[in-house]
């Protein structure tokens, strides 16, 4: 039985699937290590990513001091969306950023999404739009409508 055929493939089998478990419990083992907090805390927070946007301010001489920037983000793929920044104020219908889920507080730097008006945190915002072109909430486009640039631009400078 020793020299068996049969016998010689079922060792094989079972001896391919301790091999197997011993280097899946070897990888859970130190990949287990490998964390920085206890598994007994609270969940961890998702690392942040390596690479920031890239951010261009275009500052308007010619704009009143109360008015915010126009910020052009670019995105992974090169190109860019310009969002402008406002101060947030219980006006808004939105209490909560959709990407941090942090209460927004008065005077809080928001951006608006251009199509479907949903407001987020800057730097939430920002880092999400480094890596999608679109609403983290409805998948709207990011990207203003040309018309509403123009608008804009001819309502910081005061043309009618």
């Amino acid at each position: 039985m020793g020299d068996s055929p049969l016998f010689m493939g079922i060792l094989g089998v079972i001896s391919g699937a301790i091999l197997v478990a011993f280097l899946h419990c070897l990888f859970v083992t130190c990949r287990h290590n490998n964390t920085d907090e206890p598994a007994t805390t609270s969940p961890p927070r998702p690392p942040e990513m390596n690479r920031r946007p890239r951010l261009r301010v275009d500052l308007d001489s010619s704009a009143s001091s109360s008015s915010f920037p126009t910020t052009s983000t670019s995105t992974s793929s090169g190109s860019s969306i310009l969002l402008t920044v406002h101060k947030y104020s219980k006006d808004f219908k939105e209490g909560t950023c959709a990407v941090c889920l942090g209460e927004f507080e008065e005077n809080d730097e928001v951006r608006i999404m251009p199509e479907c008006a949903h407001v987020f945190h800057v730097t939430c915002i920002d880092m999400w739009l480094f890596s999608h072109g679109n609403c983290p909430l409805c998948r709207a486009n990011a990207t203003p409508r040309a018309h509403d640039v123009l608008l804009s631009i001819l309502n910081s400078r005061n043309i009618e």
